[in-house]
């Protein structure tokens, strides 16, 4: 309830008769002026009183003489806000003589008031003479406007009232109250709000306000920063105008180190305002436009930004990962978006043209937004890498990066950036082609196309054998003679990477007597660089199933030999003859070069990669089952060999974090797939027994647990405060023989101590007892290991268990009668075999059982191993167990393992991802 100031007690009123009690209202003009709020006072007269006297009322009082609707009037009004308490009776009711009324009641009571016929007006001054009766305004609320008035004394603001085409000042209404009430006319009439409630009153307070001559503009300005003001009336001698204009959204972005800080702005025309600009109005200057601001659609477009989970305590912020997101859903709902001061587009159409030149390919186009707004290749590459998600246009705005580059932006860092193009070598073409698969607008030249149609003319179904091969292929390795004619038609190297034991060496005798056909010369011979140990068994599978000529091209006098190889077919040297001769070698023109072990020149910066790619040749072809065993730099080393430029820059290609890149990863797999043959036994050779792997666990015994443990501990010791200092990279060497001779202490102590090769050990007591216990039911084994030494210990103990066998390591001279005495003696049992002697080029079906005695980092050079025996002729199930000594570091070699062997199946079979190097953490959990 409103409650005024009390007033002084009227004087007592004449004793009336309540029957004939007649109730006047009047409007007190003047306390309603001054207190903004309408006054209203009671009088009472009857007919033996006629002149109207005011009344003190109570409850009581109204209950036994007023009329009905006098008594339901007045229980509102002295609720509302009763005035002016008089006497206190007995009873100690208060009484009023007038009463203030809620603004919130006039649609209630004032109408019901008008309509007794008993509501006037009183100025409120002794003497006045009340007017009236007043009525009510049923037609509707009044529109305030300010206008500008001119007369001879100048231009001012004033207001103005408005409905239906009538029109009145402010100033000539009786009384006006802020809450839109206003007398005029002897009429109660409404304004639309308290707004215009309240400029009216100021108005009539004040007067118009003065508007100096040529400064009308800037009022302007001023009047449209106003928060609450009312319609604006502009002459037009003013040249100003109204317009409707619904806000356009803005979200101005600028780069915070967590994301993107955005600010809302509302674009009204060309001028933007902010929710913190009060302002009811956008007054435009130079168009003279003034524009009502839509409080509702600002509203709606910061519940927007709250729907994306974008505003919180501390504004607007983008994540990046959210940035194409969030940018692309704006503007498609006709948001505007900048970044740095910058409109950023969407809806860029990525567009591709090949162009041929005489050794290249350039790749033109980009992104397409219109006419004027594009970025080049190399530009959205470089904006990329950037990862802001915006690239910057022709014409001078930000383009949001377009749906669907990311499948483009691996395989494109293979090409050279040039000013508008992507320039591609011609041995690249294949990644180009891979690049663009799918992509729906590629404008590409009669050469590219000539080129992408001969690859996909590979129809082994068309593949016979060619005169002069004596052998008979299968299914799959006619598919790998056709590949390696295509790869002959496009003019590009490949790798043939097909599991071992599938027979890559008949592949390839098979397409190079194509090549050399019975009775033609070609342009040179074809040189096959082999480890030594495989430069027999090339030999012999040439003049097995050949009819070319072969010329071995090694021992001391072969430089007086160098006129020979003009004259035969095949050439068969080993690396290290190459690297020796390369002098000599770089200067004959081979036909064919075949690396066969490929994995021989992983290193990129080897004399013998160096060597290799100094050999002038036609084609180039590398042989390899394991074309990546550690790193990405391996794989990049042999495709540099076979095709120059391919794989773009070593540093771009092997850069940190590439490895566990998973989409770098597909990109490579992707784009090496023309060129990489791989096939697995169990994809071809269906009738194969398969193979069983084993890792058997052996406790070490009580002396050797004790012993190992001295030395773990004395390197943890050792290693701990320099890799702490310095890193692990700062002491590789010492890390390396820290693990070495751990690795020797879990398999015997005589690979520590010379002296201790005659004692026991577990690893050694195990091998002896079960291949003893094979050997006698008439099974042969294979038994490997990292270390010479430990076969010279496996040895003597064979031979005191009464168990034959044979050995290959480095210093064995007559390989093949080594080889051919396990596969035909039956006395001979076991062949001990060093890894890095007779990992590859070994076929020893005769054998079902394979032991390695020590895991190595590799897994890849380990199933080398197993499948000297798990290849085509094998007739039984191989079982190969791997001996691992118990809780020594042979068990967390085995768990790296299987990191390696994921970044091999990444690119070759892309079944998996990462390789895992050594860091700090990982040599403390190896030294644990």
């Amino acid at each position: 309830m409103d409650q005024l100031d009390r007033t002084p007690s009227l004087q007592e009123a004449p004793e009336l008769d309540p029957a004939s009690m007649v109730v006047e209202y009047r409007i007190d003009l003047r306390e309603s002026r001054l207190r903004d709020q309408l006054v209203l006072v009671f009088y009472g007269r009857t007919p033996k009183e006629p002149l109207p006297h005011r009344l003190e009322l109570d409850e009581r009082a109204v209950a036994a003489w007023a009329g009905e609707q006098d008594r339901r009037l007045l229980a509102w009004l002295l609720g509302s806000g009763p005035e002016e308490r008089g006497r206190v009776g007995m009873e100690c009711r208060p009484r009023f003589a007038r009463s203030v009324l809620r603004p919130g009641l006039y649609e209630h009571v004032l109408p019901e008031l008008c309509r007794t016929g008993r509501l006037f007006a009183d100025l409120g001054v002794p003497g006045s003479t009340p007017t009236g009766p007043i009525r009510w305004d049923e037609a509707g609320f009044h529109q305030l406007g300010l206008v500008f008035e001119r007369d001879e004394d100048g231009q001012r603001l004033g207001g103005r009232l408005h409905r239906d085409g009538q029109s009145s000042s402010v100033l000539e209404a009786g009384l006006f109250l802020s809450s839109g009430l206003f007398l005029e006319d002897g009429h109660l009439r409404r304004v639309e709000s308290a707004v215009e409630g309240g400029w009216a009153v100021r108005l009539r307070r004040t007067g118009p306000i003065e508007v100096p001559a040529g400064a009308e503009d800037r009022f302007v300005v001023r009047l449209a920063q106003i928060p609450d003001l009312p319609e604006l009336e502009l002459p037009p001698e003013l040249h100003w105008a109204r317009v409707r204009v619904p806000p356009r959204p803005m979200l101005e972005l600028s780069a915070e180190t967590d994301g993107l800080h955005g600010v809302l702005r509302f674009d009204y025309d060309g001028f933007r305002v902010g929710p913190e600009d009060r302002g009811a109005h956008v007054a435009q200057l130079d168009g003279r436009h003034l524009m009502k601001r839509d409080r509702g659609a600002e509203q709606r477009a910061r519940e927007r930004l709250r729907g994306l989970e974008l505003l919180g305590e501390g504004g607007c912020l983008v994540p990046r990962r959210r940035v194409a997101e969030v940018v692309r859903t704006l503007l498609g709902e006709g948001w505007g978006v900048e970044t740095d001061g910058d409109t950023v587009r969407a809806g860029g159409v990525l567009k591709a043209k090949i162009r041929s030149g005489i050794d290249w390919f350039d790749l033109e186009g980009g992104a397409v937004f219109d006419e004027d707004a594009t970025a080049s290749w190399p530009e959205l590459l470089s904006a990329a890498q950037r990862g802001d998600g915006f690239v910057r246009l022709s014409d001078g705005s930000r383009g949001l990066m377009p749906e669907g580059l990311d499948r483009y932006v691996a395989l494109a860092r293979f090409a050279v950036p040039r000013m508008e193009t992507l320039r591609f070598g011609t041995s690249q073409a294949g990644v180009l082609d891979a690049l663009l698969t799918g992509h729906g607008e590629v404008d590409a030249d009669i050469k590219f196309e000539r080129l992408r149609r001969a690859w996909k003319r590979i129809d082994p179904q068309k593949i016979e054998e060619p005169p002069g091969f004596s052998g008979k292929l299968r299914d799959y390795q006619r598919k790998g003679v056709a590949w390696l004619r295509w790869l002959e038609a496009t003019g590009c190297g490949g790798c043939l990477a097909d599991d071992m034991g599938l027979g890559k060496t008949v592949q390839v005798l098979c397409w190079l007597q194509g090549r050399h056909p019975p009775g033609a010369r070609p342009e040179g011979p074809s040189l096959i660089v082999v480890p030594k140990s495989l430069v027999g068994n090339w030999a012999a599978e040439a003049a097995k199933f050949t009819g070319l000529s072969v010329h071995v091209h090694g021992g001391p006098d072969r430089k007086q030999k160098l006129s020979r190889l003009q004259e035969v077919d095949l050439v068969l040297t080993t690396y290290g003859t190459l690297r020796s001769d390369i002098l000599e070698l770089m200067d004959t023109r081979f036909h064919t070069v075949v690396l066969d072990e490929a994995q021989a020149i992983k290193n990129p910066r080897s004399q013998s990669a160096k060597a290799v790619r100094l050999l002038r040749t036609q084609q180039k072809l590398a042989v390899s089952g394991t074309p990546i065993e550690n790193g990405l730099d391996e794989l990049w080393s042999l495709f540099d060999f076979l095709n120059p430029g391919m794989m773009g820059d070593l540093d771009v290609f092997v850069a940190p974090g590439r490895e566990s890149d998973d989409d770098w990863l597909e990109a490579v797999r992707r784009s090496l797939k023309p060129f990489m043959l791989r096939r697995t036994k169990a994809q071809v050779l269906t009738e194969l027994p398969g193979k069983t792997e084993q890792t058997i666990r052996i406790p070490l015994s009580d002396e050797e647990r004790r012993r190992y443990d001295e030395l773990r501990d004395h390197y943890r010791r050792a290693l701990k405060g320099r890799i702490e200092a310095d890193g692990v990279g700062g002491n590789r060497i010492q890390v390396l023989e820290a693990l070495l001779r751990l690795r020797q202490a879990a398999c015997h102590p005589g690979l520590i101590d010379p002296g201790r090769r005659g004692e026991p050990s577990s690893k050694l007591d195990f091998l002896v007892e079960r291949v003893r216990q094979l050997a006698k039911a008439g099974h042969k084994t294979l038994i490997f290991s990292q270390f010479t030494a430990m076969l010279e210990i496996v040895g003597p103990a064979l031979k005191e268990a009464g168990v034959g066998f044979v050995q290959l390591d480095g210093r064995t001279r007559d390989r093949d009668a080594v080889v051919n005495r396990f596969r035909e003696c039956d006395d001979c049992k076991a062949f001990l075999i060093s890894i890095k002697a007779g990992g590859c080029g070994l076929n020893l079906t005769q054998s079902s059982y394979v032991f390695i005695l020590d895991p190595w980092w590799n897994p890849a050079v380990e199933a080398q191993a197993v499948d000297r025996a798990n290849r085509m002729g094998q007739k039984n199930r191989v079982v190969a167990m791997r001996l691992i000594g118990e809780d020594t570091v042979e068990e967390k070699i085995v768990a790296l393992q299987a990191e390696k062997r994921k970044l091999a199946d990444a690119i070759v079979t892309a079944e998996a991802r990462t390789l895992k190097d050594l860091d700090a953490a990982d040599v403390e959990a190896l030294l644990s």
